[in-house]
Formats: structure tokens, C-alpha cells, sequence
């Protein structure tokens, strides 16, 4: 077993797949940055709230207007500088905290493939990927390796197999398979599409394109992974993507996905290709000598990293009682485009005054975050709290009850929170079951 660990991670590969990835990942960090900013979302998303929700244990400090932009200027101006390989060892981390930072501002933001960037981002930082085809290579001037340990390549093509099969994983569900949802209610709303539009009406589609995706994400990994079905799947997933992103508004991540993927290619592809556009040589210059301690220290490090990996996505098995309702183990497990839910809420507020008010967040916050809160219990919790925070008078807040209604795969509305509980009296660390109602 060590054996096997020791080649996977420590056989000498050549570095052209790193080339591939620093270069289509940057170009793409880059245009995603200049896309932000051309559709105001800066602004909708950063700067227009006057709350932002934090994740347990990461309450950002929120910056100015200007900071903002600053920031986003900061993440354009290091995605260029990532993509051409300048300055990479320090470019790396700086994209990744800059990108993290954006990421950890306000939780309503959270999206699947965000959290897919920082991990890719993560890995970057530790992985040589500016040794050929860069301005450090360029700047240096001197011979450089061109072959690298083989697990700077391989976390790579793990964790995208994480990615396809944990989503797969979390298809085998009686919604999505036996009724088809929440894609029954999806695919219709885009009838409008030429050609596939009049298809998509017909509720075998939503049937369909259920069991393709379950399968598909099931099996891509290995597809990819086996030489002679290797093209075929890469086909399937510029197919699959290609399609996601036409049926669905899911920005940029399709083509990470889409490019990432190519990872999968032998060395010798991406030499073939970068030597016939830019003519550079493909072939090794040295061998990498790796030391005992630095193989222990790597290996113990992946061996880590992934076994996290593998293990945030089971952890409702033991926190949830229905995943979908509470949520308990939802973020940061691949459960990409499970479910259709929507909600509403209002809170209760009482204080030491006798007086009793309604507040409504709806008129407080933005729509993106108002949408988000009303569906997700942590967040529900979080705005109780702030709404204590902001009493300016005399009287100070005792109670604060919500009275939420969510729908889940359109089966209509149902009381959410416990309008029973003073939620000033859970906390974040508080059982999550015992304030909320049952499905």
C-alpha cells in the first residue's frame, strides 16, 4: 500500500499539465473577476448590504466602497499576473486570500463552485506551475526542471473526481430520481430555448436529464481515468457542461470544469499542444530529487487533506435529520442543484418596555441575502441576533420569534422555525433540531 501511495504521489511527471491548468484557470479567475464587475455585482453583492452574514468562527472586517473595489482590482491585476506566471510563489497565495477573502464577506454568496476555486486555488499555491511558459521562466533564465512529483498533478484530477462524484452521490434521492425534481419544475421555464425548448415542456425531460445526471457524475472520474474511454468522456463533459450552462445561470463554472478536466490528459497531450502554438520544447530537462522527510511531510498532508475531502460531505449522516429541511452538512458537500426552496420570515420582537414590534428583512436586505435567509436556519438565527444589536433605546430586547414558511420542491408551504422560541436564547454552537419544526 505504501508502495502505491509512494508512486502515485512521488513518480517524476512532466510539468505541461501544470502549464495547461495555471493558464486556463487564470484566464478564466480573470474574465470571472472583469464579469463581477461589469454587472454591478461589487456593488449588489458587497457594498449595497448594510448586514452581511458571516460563517461560524470568519466575521470578515468589512471594507469601504473603495476598499471593495480595491480589493477587486487587487484579484484582477493577480489573476494576469497568475495566468503569465510572474512572480508565482507569491501571486498564488495572494490570489487565494484575496479570492478567499471575497468568498468569506457574506455567506448568502456561497456557491458550490466558489468553494471548488479555493480549494484549486489552495493547491496552486504549493504546485510549480510556472515552470514553463512564464515570465518566471523567462526572468530566471536558467535551466529548469521541466518534471515535477507526480501529486502536484494528481490532487488536481482527485479532487475534481470528489467534485463529480459526491454530486452523483448525493443524486441517489427519491426527488431527484423517482420524482425528477426539482428539474420537473426547472426545465419547463426554459421552453423558450430553439430547438430543445418544446422538449424540455414534456415531463419526461426532467426525468431524462435526472438519471443522465445522476449517472454521469457517477462515472465521469473513471471514465476519464481509463485510457481508452478517456476522450469519449472528455467529450461528455464539454457536453454536459455546455448544456448546464445554456439551461441554467450558473456563470463561469461550467468552463472550470470544462478546462480543469483536461488534467486528466497524459503529459504528452499538453506538450503536443502548447509546443505547436508556441514551438516550446516538450521534453524534460532533469529529475527532481525528493527527500525522505519531504515525501513523509507530503504524503501526510494529502493523506489529510483528502480524507476531510471525503469525509465533510458524509457528515449529515450524523447532524441531519432530513438534509434538505435543516441543512445541517449541506455547504461545502458538492449538492449541486438538488432542490427548489423558497421561503418567507418575519420576527417578533419584544422588549423589557412591553412593547412588541414586526420586523421585516425583506425591506433590509438585499434580495439575494433576504432569499438565502429565509431558507436557511443559520442565517435565520444570525439576523435575530443582529436585530437585537441594532435597539438604540432605552428598552432593551428580551424575545425574538420568527415566523417562517418554506417551501421545498414545490410542495407547498410549511412553518419552518419554532415561533415558540426566543432565538436571542440559541446560539450558534445550539442544536439546530431544537428550534426548528419537522418536515
Amino acid at each position: 500500500m505504501t508502495d502505491i501511495l509512494e508512486k502515485y504521489l512521488f513518480k517524476s511527471v512532466s510539468a505541461w499539465p501544470l502549464i495547461t491548468l495555471r493558464v486556463a484557470f487564470g484566464a478564466l479567475m480573470t474574465f470571472g473577476a472583469l464579469r463581477f464587475w461589469y454587472y454591478g455585482w461589487i456593488e449588489e453583492l458587497y457594498i449595497k448590504p448594510t448586514f452581511h452574514f458571516h460563517y461560524f468562527g470568519f466575521e470578515m472586517p468589512i471594507l469601504s466602497e473603495a476598499g471593495m473595489y480595491f480589493i477587486f482590482m487587487l484579484f484582477v491585476l493577480l489573476s494576469i499576473l497568475f495566468t503569465l506566471g510572474f512572480f508565482f510563489r507569491i501571486v498564488a497565495p495572494l490570489l487565494f486570500l484575496t479570492f478567499g477573502y471575497i468568498e468569506l464577506v457574506d455567506v448568502s454568496t456561497y456557491l458550490n463552485h466558489y468553494y471548488f476555486v479555493s480549494i484549486a486555488l489552495f493547491f496552486f499555491c504549493f504546485v510549480p506551475a510556472a515552470r514553463m511558459l512564464s515570465m518566471d521562466a523567462l526572468r530566471k533564465r536558467e535551466s529548469i526542471s521541466h518534471v515535477v512529483p507526480a501529486w502536484t498533478i494528481n490532487i488536481f484530477l482527485l479532487q475534481i473526481g470528489i467534485v463529480y462524484f459526491f454530486a452523483g452521490l448525493a443524486k441517489l434521492h427519491s426527488d431527484w430520481l423517482i420524482e425528477a425534481l426539482p428539474l420537473k419544475l426547472w426545465l419547463p421555464a426554459r421552453a423558450h430555448l430553439p430547438l430543445i425548448g418544446p422538449f424540455l415542456e414534456n415531463p419526461i425531460a426532467a426525468y431524462i436529464f435526472s438519471w443522465a445526471g445522476c449517472i454521469y457524475d457517477l462515472s465521469i472520474p473513471f471514465i476519464l481515468l481509463y485510457k481508452p474511454t478517456r476522450v469519449f468522456g472528455y467529450f461528455s463533459v464539454v457536453v454536459f457542461h455546455i448544456l448546464t450552462w445554456i439551461l441554467f445561470p450558473i456563470g463561469i463554472f461550467p468552463w472550470v470544469m470544462i478546462f480543469m478536466t483536461l488534467a486528466f490528459f497524459p503529459p504528452e497531450a499538453h506538450a503536443q499542444f502548447w509546443k505547436r502554438i508556441t514551438h516550446a520544447a516538450g521534453t524534460a530537462a532533469a529529475t527532481d530529487s525528493m527527500s525522505s522527510g519531504y515525501k513523509k511531510l507530503v504524503s501526510a498532508m494529502v493523506v489529510i487533506f483528502f480524507t476531510i475531502q471525503f469525509l465533510l460531505p458524509l457528515r449529515f449522516f450524523v447532524l441531519s435529520e432530513n438534509l434538505f429541511w435543516d441543512e445541517l452538512g449541506f455547504r461545502f458537500s458538492w449538492r449541486v442543484m438538488l432542490m427548489e426552496k423558497s421561503g418567507d420570515v418575519h420576527f417578533r420582537v419584544s422588549d423589557d418596555c412591553g412593547r412588541t414590534y414586526i420586523v421585516e428583512p425583506s425591506q433590509q436586505l438585499t434580495k439575494l441575502q433576504y432569499t438565502q435567509m429565509a431558507t436557511q436556519p443559520d442565517l435565520i438565527l444570525q439576523y435575530a441576533h443582529h436585530i437585537a444589536s441594532l435597539n438604540s433605546s432605552d428598552c432593551a430586547v428580551t424575545a425574538i420569534h420568527a415566523a417562517s414558511y418554506v417551501n421545498l420542491n414545490g410542495r407547498g408551504s410549511r412553518p419552518f422555525v419554532d415561533p415558540d422560541i426566543n432565538l436571542l436564547e440559541v446560539t450558534d454552537k445550539g442544536d439546530r433540531l431544537s428550534w426548528l419544526l419537522p418536515y
